[in-house]
């Protein structure tokens, strides 16, 4: 695999957003999902984040949360397709037997 970006990093949120980063604070003006039975906590948080309900991915450039454990799994496949190129990705999902497109067709809202 040759590497997109030398040093890129990034937090992924896999169904609980609110551990992301350690706490809510890196939410704040930016986008964000979580498990749908954890959507009124996070936004009883008030953390400063618009809380999106309908999307299983949501990409902030370093920070991306997913809605659950199968939406991690896009996540995580978005996240190789982002830094190792879309064929990784592809073929990763293929070795897993997962059925997952490319990075847009599931999810990924990307926030800027």
């Amino acid at each position: 695999m040759d590497r997109r970006e030398e040093e890129e990093v990034v937090d992924l949120g896999i169904a609980s957003v609110e551990t992301l980063g350690g706490g809510t604070v890196v939410l704040v003006g930016r986008c964000a999902t979580t498990h749908r039975d954890a959507m009124d906590e996070l936004r009883d948080l008030n953390c400063g984040a618009e809380i999106l309900a309908d999307v299983r991915v949501v990409d902030n450039g370093r920070i991306i949360s997913s809605a659950g454990i199968s939406a991690g799994i896009d996540a995580a496949l978005y996240v190789v397709a982002r830094m190792f190129g879309e064929s990784s990705a592809s073929r990763i999902a293929r070795y897993m037997q997962y059925d997952w497109h490319d990075r847009t067709a599931y999810c990924a809202w990307l926030c800027e």
